[in-house]
C-alpha cells in the first residue's frame, strides 16, 4: 500500500545534488596568508593575503583584502587592495574603495565607488587567458630546467675529460 521506495529514491536524489557553501571570515576577524577555496566566500574581516576561489568573492563594507583576489565572480563593498582577476563578472559597490588592476569579462560599478587603477576588459574568458599564460610560463621553466640540465651534463663530461 505505501511505497517505501519514494522515500529512498527521494533522500538520494537531495544528497547527489551538491549543495552551494559559503566560506565565511567574520568581521572583527584577521587571516595573514593564501586562502583557497572551492566554492563562494564572504569576507567580514581582514584577509592580508592572496584569495583564490572557484567561486564567487564577496568582500563586505566591512571587510578588507590586502593581497589580490583571483576566481569567477567578485562582488566588493569593502577595500581592497591587490589586482583582481576575475573571469567572469566584478561588481563594484558604492562603499568599496579598490586599490589595483581589475581585470574582468563583465564589470557594474555603482555610483560613489572608489578605484585606482587600470581595467582590463576582454571578451575572451580571462580563465583561458590566465590558462594559456600558466602554460607558457611552465613551458619557459621547463626549458630553462632542460637548459640548466644540459649545462651540467657538459661541465661533469669536462670535468671527466681532464
Amino acid at each position: 500500500m505505501f511505497d517505501n521506495n519514494k522515500k529512498k529514491n527521494a533522500g538520494k536524489k537531495r544528497s547527489a545534488g551538491k549543495t552551494p557553501s559559503v566560506n565565511m571570515l567574520s568581521e572583527g576577524a584577521k587571516v595573514k596568508g593564501e586562502v583557497f577555496v572551492e566554492d563562494d566566500i564572504r569576507i567580514a574581516g581582514t584577509l592580508e593575503g592572496d584569495l583564490v576561489t572557484k567561486g564567487k568573492a564577496i568582500v563586505t563594507s566591512s571587510g578588507k583584502v590586502d593581497g589580490n583576489i583571483r576566481g569567477k565572480f567578485a562582488d566588493i563593498a569593502g577595500n581592497v587592495e591587490g589586482e583582481l582577476k576575475i573571469s567572469d563578472k566584478v561588481v563594484i559597490r558604492k562603499s568599496a574603495v579598490i586599490e589595483g588592476n581589475v581585470f574582468t569579462k563583465t564589470l557594474l560599478v555603482e555610483e560613489g565607488a572608489q578605484f585606482d587603477g587600470s581595467l582590463h576588459m576582454s571578451k575572451e574568458s580571462l580563465e583561458d587567458k590566465l590558462s594559456t599564460d600558466n602554460q607558457a610560463k611552465s613551458a619557459g621553466k621547463k626549458q630553462t630546467a632542460s637548459k640548466e640540465a644540459e649545462a651540467a651534463q657538459k661541465k661533469k663530461a669536462g670535468e671527466s675529460a681532464d
